[in-house]
């Protein structure tokens, strides 16, 4: 039984980005609020490749200190199975290679939370609805890893940002991303890397590569880089990884002579997002609500630009007084009004994607070799926003070209919807 209740107007699971961004806005309005995050220290484990697009920073009103940032990068290299690149490429920085630790931190502490506290070493175990609330709010129990003290936090609203696991969404009702959707990760971390160009990103793909995703290569400074693949179950990362190191006819030379001096595994997940994000008293975002990319399973970005509805959503609710799902649903409609059509075309690549062999893949890495093509997705490229850049490079390359590939993608087109 809980030792202790409490009574807030919000209170959000996990100290993420997606949970800080929705704490902001509860700020700004003087939200009595709680942030609940399960570890000891914000940003700790970490299990992201750490890129976060300059564009999406702007987005999202987050200016990063040098601290905070490893490396810039302009532009990426992908490589096809058997080794031919496509480079897109900018004059100036589109990404940030961050220290993903320090930039949880640094959200934590500088974004305007009006003293919004952070409850360390927390845990959300259990998600209740009192029947004596009368659907005017909701029971938080949660266990806290040091004292071992139980706490019941009611709230009016429950923001839970709580990522992939999804365990207090599940509480709720809602359906979370489909497991078959959460690709496991390996990363290892290099220094003395000979011949990295670290201006570049560098994509390596192929079901040999990385069955169901892509493998990756990221400068963190002139000669440090992290090395990694995610891949669909039941294929191991790390005998994947090792094959890509050793085996891929453009990575397979360059690593000899580096030192390998971190391993990091994590999740990497495609779903996209789920179909109902919000219920009577609660709404959730970024990991947990499947707002993450399906072309690369980022999330900062998307996540945060969701995060950030549902906390100017919940302070106006509670300004008003109410907060079932006939007000929390504005939230799922201003975000699929912003985002709906992105994640759709981000499904829809992904799934085209996947359905290609490596024979296939070939084929369309030497169609995309034509400068003309690549320079237009230069044009109007976004790290965050790709539909644009998807359709316009399927749609620079000649129909007949195209033709072969048709079935597949009417297949995709199913399967995104």
């Amino acid at each position: 039984m809980p030792e202790s209740n409490e009574f807030v107007d919000v209170v959000i699971i996990g100290a993420g980005p997606s949970g800080l961004l929705a704490a902001q806005q509860l700020g700004k309005q003087s939200i009595d609020t709680i942030i609940l995050e399960e570890h000891a220290k914000i940003g700790i484990p970490t299990s992201c490749a750490g890129l976060i697009s300059v564009s999406g920073l702007n987005r999202l009103g987050i200016r990063l200190p040098d601290s905070v940032i490893l490396n810039r990068v302009n532009g990426a290299q992908f490589y096809s199975p058997s080794g031919q690149m496509i480079k897109i490429e900018q004059s100036k920085p589109q990404a940030y290679v961050v220290d993903r630790a320090r930039f949880d931190q640094y959200l934590a502490q500088h974004t305007d939370l009006r003293n919004i506290p952070i409850r360390l070493n927390t845990h959300a175990i259990k998600f209740n609805r009192p029947l004596w609330m009368k659907n005017q709010g909701v029971e938080i129990q949660t266990t806290n890893h040091e004292s071992k003290k139980h706490t019941s936090i009611h709230s009016k609203i429950c923001i839970n940002a709580e990522g992939c696991k999804s365990k207090i969404l599940r509480q709720t009702g809602l359906s979370p991303p489909n497991k078959s959707n959460i690709l496991p990760a390996l990363q290892y971390e290099y220094q003395d890397v000979p011949n990295l160009n670290p201006t570049s990103v560098e994509i390596f793909t192929g079901h040999k590569i990385a069955p169901g995703f892509f493998g990756w290569l990221i400068p963190t400074g002139t000669d440090t880089a992290r090395v990694g693949i995610a891949c669909k179950y039941p294929y191991s990362p790390r005998k994947h990884l090792e094959y890509m190191i050793n085996q891929h006819p453009f990575l397979k030379t360059r690593l000899h002579g580096a030192h390998k001096y971190g391993t990091l595994g994590g999740r990497v997940s495609i779903s996209g997002p789920i179909n109902k994000t919000y219920a009577d008293n609660f709404m959730a975002v970024g990991d947990t609500a499947g707002q993450i990319k399906p072309t690369t399973g980022g999330g900062v970005v998307i996540g945060g630009l969701c995060a950030q509805i549902a906390g100017k959503l919940a302070a106006k609710a509670i300004l008003l007084g109410k907060y079932d799902s006939n007000v929390l649903k504005e939230y799922q409609q201003k975000w699929k009004l912003l985002l709906s059509k992105e994640f759709l075309a981000m499904k829809w690549f992904r799934h085209f994607f996947n359905i290609l062999n490596d024979s296939d893949l070939e084929k369309i890495f030497t169609k995309f070799t034509n400068h003309s093509i690549v320079s237009r997705i230069e044009d109007i490229g976004d790290m965050d926003l790709q539909r644009d850049a998807i359709f316009t490079g399927i749609t620079q390359i000649p129909f007949l070209d195209f033709v072969p590939f048709i079935p597949k993608a009417a297949i995709s087109l199913v399967k995104s919807l």
